[in-house]
């Protein structure tokens, strides 16, 4: 019975110190999560820390001489039917940069080896222009057909570690309307390059974007990422007033007007002679003299409201279309039955045949409701060829009702005509009856525009991005800003490729991964 009690009397104490020990384990497995944020934070500070060091490595680098300008775009000669006006805008930045004496290299998915353009050859054979071959995405809609910068490829993330934080010595990035661009901006900010986004296009007005939620969640991203650029800018103070109201996004800057060739300089009268000739062309296409003869110039797409036009041309006068586009809209107007006095020449004009064009015609008309600016008023401008347009957006910004121009309300066919009528009658369309015209063609033909985009666009930039190299932390946060593009990366990578898969089984917008980097051109020619 003693040992039994002694026994008992172990048996406890095991049981008690068993106990014990449960107890403090327990206890331990609590306190294991309290240790997690700690190591995690701890984990995340050398990251930075090392990314920190080796941006401030890379930036004790001895800086290059001359300046260099790394633009990212998704739209550039030879790409006219689908990119239209912003291709031109990009190939007058790259001739301005490079006139001031600029380096430029060019991340784009575009092949600018067939841009067609001889002083893009030269400068490729120069190395004035430095062609970075990126890969490109496809997307084909009821808009027609577009291709963008892929920017969480694996291909376009390695040039760009190699040109923005490797090789470096830029002065300033540039990018257009690439979707999720947000992307470029964090690197720029690890890199301590100054970052400039241009928003373009409202992409809220196409016809693909309503009901498409995929469109949707890839606009509110590109507004965050304008909000994220040391500058976003516009290209009309209009269309920046716009995004103002509506997105709540910062503006910053806003683009000089651009005359994409030097044809557009020349004075009218250089080019009456061959207008003549050309609108005798017309005349014998058309079948009989009209009183007024009114031109369209552009792309061929639903947002132009083409089709708008034909009904509002008076019986006397004619309407010459010229342009083409990728879309089923531009088919349908090609393939639609058109009135006896409307005249369709379906091609993308080069710049002496477009100003050739203006020249002939006695008003230039576009029935648009979606311009940002409208690069074609300006041409029209140029060579003395007044506008009447439709008062939205962009027209806004220049057109000035029976001074330099007319309003004329496209959505109302027979204001429309009668408006368009009068003008004919009257002929309103002279210089005589338009105080402001010719001031307004020589304001265009004689601006500068290389020293009015300094100005306005890339100085304030390269102005925030060296005050911020005085700051103590700048090192740091540049090393948080990579971890965090780094952390990013895989993330978008494998969003956006499931992505593409899943809308374009299942939704109306179907997307294409180009395999060969650089290598897109007008779709026809592929």
């Amino acid at each position: 019975r003693g040992c039994g009690g002694d026994g008992t009397a172990a048996a406890a104490t095991a049981a008690a110190a068993s106990a014990a020990a449960a107890a403090s384990g327990g206890a331990m497995a609590v306190m294991v999560p309290d240790v997690w944020p700690l190591v995690l934070f701890l984990r995340l500070s050398v990251i930075c820390v090392v990314g920190g060091i080796a941006s401030f490595f890379l930036s004790t680098k001895p800086r290059c001489k001359e300046r260099k300008a790394l633009i990212c775009v998704q739209a550039f000669p030879p790409l006219l039917k689908s990119a239209g006006g912003v291709s031109k805008r990009y190939l007058t930045l790259c001739r301005a940069l490079i006139d001031m004496g600029w380096k430029v290299s060019l991340m784009t998915p575009v092949d600018v080896t067939q841009s067609k353009e001889p002083e893009v050859d030269e400068w490729l054979k120069t190395g004035q222009l430095k062609h970075i071959p990126a890969r490109g995405v496809r997307m084909r809609s009821t808009d027609g057909i577009a291709v963008f910068l892929d920017v969480f490829s694996f291909y376009n993330g390695g040039f760009l570690l190699r040109e923005l934080i490797w090789t470096g010595g830029y002065d300033v990035l540039i990018a257009d309307d690439i979707p999720w661009r947000f992307a470029l901006v964090l690197i720029c900010r690890a890199a301590g390059v100054p970052s400039i986004l241009t928003s373009h296009t409202d992409a809220t007005q196409l016809a693909s974007f309503r009901g498409n939620l995929s469109l949707h969640v890839v606009w509110y991203f590109h507004m965050l990422s304008a909000q994220l650029a040391d500058i976003h800018a516009t290209v009309s103070k209009t269309f920046g007033d716009i995004l103002r109201q509506r997105e709540r996004v910062t503006v910053e800057a806003v683009w000089p007007p651009i005359l994409w060739s030097k044809s557009f300089r020349d004075a009218p009268a250089t080019y009456a002679g061959e207008a003549r000739a050309l609108r005798k062309e017309w005349e014998a296409q058309l079948g009989f003299k009209p009183k007024t003869c009114f031109l369209y110039a552009g792309r061929w797409s639903s947002e132009k409201r083409i089709h708008k036009l034909f009904p509002t041309i008076p019986d006397d006068c004619a309407l010459v279309v010229v342009g083409d586009g990728s879309s089923d809209y531009a088919e349908q107007i090609a393939t639609s039955k058109l009135p006896r006095n409307v005249l369709l020449r379906r091609k993308m004009l080069g710049a002496e045949e477009l100003r050739l064009a203006y020249a002939a015609a006695d008003v230039f008309v576009s029935a648009s409701h979606f311009e940002t600016l409208g690069n074609t008023l300006i041409e029209s401008w140029c060579a003395g060829t007044p506008p009447a347009v439709h008062p939205a957006q962009g027209h806004l910004e220049y057109c000035r009702d029976g001074a330099n121009g007319f309003h004329v309300d496209y959505n109302d066919e027979k204001k429309a005509r009668a408006k368009l009528e009068l003008i004919s009658r009257e002929r309103l369309w002279t210089a005589d009856k338009l105080p402001t015209l010719r001031e307004q063609g020589e304001f265009f033909r004689e601006s500068d525009f290389p020293r009015m985009f300094m100005e306005a666009v890339v100085r304030p930039a390269v102005k925030l991005a060296e005050g911020r190299r005085g700051y103590v932390l700048e090192t740091l946060n540049r090393g948080v800003t990579l971890a965090i593009w780094f952390a990013l990366w895989p993330v978008f990578r494998f969003s956006l490729r499931s992505g593409f898969f899943i809308v374009s089984i299942f939704g109306p917008v179907k997307y294409e991964v180009l395999g060969k980097l650089g290598s897109s051109v007008e779709i026809k020619e592929e």
